[in-house]
């Protein structure tokens, strides 16, 4: 997902249109759910991309106080 369409800014509807194409091209290939996240700038930030859980398995955290730098 381009930047233009998330802050609506320069060619952003040609963005949107190509975007359009490309989620009927996956739904003919048979995908048949795309997610996506539309948050502008930071998107999905985090602090951890490996973070151990007490079930040992892995997981995506943010740490508010690790990303301040506190």
């Amino acid at each position: 997902m381009h930047t233009s369409i998330k802050l609506r800014r320069g060619p952003y509807r040609d963005f949107i249109d190509n975007w359009k194409v490309s989620l009927a091209n996956l739904g003919r290939a048979g995908v048949p759910v795309v997610c996506y996240n539309f948050m502008p700038v930071v998107d999905w930030t985090r602090t951890d991309l490996r973070y151990l859980m007490p079930t040992t398995g892995l997981a995506l955290r943010f740490d508010m106080v690790r990303i301040r730098g506190l």
